[in-house]
């Protein structure tokens, strides 16, 4: 599965097929803030903004995006940097702290 993701949210692309086929597809719209990175593991995409401090995930291939709310509820003062999957768990890293 690939995840070609623009800062904006708008226009991106993603593969369940090994980039042999590519669907656009649109995140929410921030009110402030840049779409920073996406992971997606067990049918699930996850994506996580900066400055902004949002997660949201789809399980229908990017048709619909919840918010993962509240995203901060660790950290008020998080800095979302990098999103991975690996063991049946996503992780995000804040990039003002030492927090995962």
């Amino acid at each position: 599965t690939w995840f070609l993701l623009s800062e904006t949210g708008k226009n991106c692309l993603y593969s369940v097929s090994d980039g042999l086929t590519w669907l656009s597809v649109d995140l929410p719209t921030l009110s402030t803030g840049t779409w920073q990175s996406v992971a997606y593991g067990n049918g699930v995409f996850v994506a996580i903004a900066r400055a902004e401090d949002t997660a949201v995930y789809s399980l229908n291939n990017c048709s619909t995006w919840t918010a993962i709310a509240p995203a901060n509820s660790l950290n008020p003062n998080t800095d979302f940097v990098d999103i991975a999957y690996g063991k049946e768990t996503f992780v995000i890293i804040d990039g003002s702290s030492d927090d995962v």
